[in-house]
């Protein structure tokens, strides 16, 4: 069984940010397939302050 952490949710709970904690491994969750930019720069900017490289983020359309 995997740990995760909950690095981020939205206020609205329409976003979740969750990582694994070597920092190896972060998710992006989004309740609806059309995430608006700004929602992605927040979680990207999540993961980040706790040590994560986005550089290698694969965005699934």
């Amino acid at each position: 069984m995997g740990k995760y952490w909950v690095l981020y949710v939205d206020p609205d709970y329409s976003l979740a940010v969750v990582g694994e904690p070597s920092g190896k491994y972060g998710w992006v969750l989004a309740r609806s397939p059309g995430l608006r930019q700004s929602a992605f720069e927040r979680a990207k900017a999540a993961l980040e302050k706790n040590g994560y490289d986005t550089s290698a983020l694969v965005v699934v359309q």
